[in-house]
């Protein structure tokens, strides 16, 4: 799952803290810490939001992201604006089958 998602939005992630400031990745970071920031939490998730502010405010108009099977093989593709490939690609995701980890 985790791979699965991380896939999912790297070109936003990129496209956002790869060419952001100091201060933008620093606040970015801080947010790593906060309750609702984990991985397959998105709706209301503080990362996922920022990253998306992000990428409206400096212009990201085209996303292609990918989830990979266990094999890290493609089994599906999506294209479109950000948001819109986030909202039809985390469905996908959460279809797929996810291994019991013990806590």
């Amino acid at each position: 799952m985790r791979f699965r998602q991380a896939a999912l939005y790297a070109l936003l992630v990129f496209a956002a803290i790869g060419l952001g400031g100091y201060t933008t990745i620093g606040r970015h970071h801080s947010m790593m810490t906060h309750p609702l920031s984990r991985i397959g939490q998105y709706e209301d998730n503080p990362c996922r939001q920022d990253i998306e502010e992000i990428g409206d405010r400096i212009g990201v108009h085209l996303a292609l992201n990918v989830v990979l099977g266990d094999q890290k093989r493609i089994i599906a593709a999506f294209a479109g604006p950000p948001g819109d490939v986030m909202r039809r690609g985390v469905p996908c995701v959460r279809s797929l089958p996810r291994p019991r980890i013990p806590a």
